[in-house]
């Protein structure tokens, strides 16, 4: 049987399950400017732009789901730690 490790969250993991959406946009933004200056030059048409803000956009979405898969892990392991006997 496998074992489980029961450390507690740092302060990071449970802001980023308590504020999936913030944690998008406070990582999201910056990438998402890098993105935005990298491909700047080569923007010329208005397809080139919607494809670098989809870009941006799919970063959010990447950071909001690790926020809600965060979320979920704590959920589990707080119904593990009160399942375990102790003792």
């Amino acid at each position: 049987m496998r074992t489980r490790s029961y450390r507690h969250a740092t302060p990071v993991q449970r802001f980023a399950a308590r504020h999936p959406v913030l944690l998008a946009v406070y990582t999201g933004t910056p990438i998402g400017l890098v993105v935005v200056l990298a491909a700047w030059p080569r923007v010329r048409t208005a397809a080139d732009f919607a494809f670098v803000l989809a870009n941006c956009v799919l970063v959010y979405c990447v950071f909001a789901l690790v926020g809600y898969g965060e979320r979920a892990r704590q959920r589990l392991l707080g119904r593990e730690r009160r399942t375990v006997k102790r003792g």
